[in-house]
């Protein structure tokens, strides 16, 4: 796991970040943890703090956000919250990527 104690919490994070880290969350249910970190680890997309994580640093940190990943963040936020994030990360990603 990455040293998280210099990078923002989720409540500090930009949300096209949040939604960044659902979007990998989402892949590490649907594929499976080690196809999504191969294929589709977490890009941060906004702090620069977050950008500047590697691969595999960015998607520790994504998985330390939510213990039981997207369960987690879906009884957290809501399904709409969720929702938004996650297509607000994607959206974001697809115009400014």
């Amino acid at each position: 796991m990455p040293d998280t104690t210099s990078l923002p919490t989720w409540d500090d994070m930009p949300d096209a970040d949040k939604g960044a880290a659902l979007v990998y969350l989402a892949k590490v249910d649907t594929e499976s943890r080690a196809y999504a970190r191969e294929h589709h680890s977490t890009r941060y997309l906004i702090d620069p703090a977050l950008k500047a994580l590697d691969k595999q640093a960015a998607s520790d940190h994504a998985e330390s956000l939510f213990a039981n990943g997207t369960d987690d963040a879906v009884d957290l936020l809501g399904e709409n919250e969720f929702d938004r994030l996650y297509d607000l990360a994607i959206d974001y990603e697809r115009t400014h990527c």
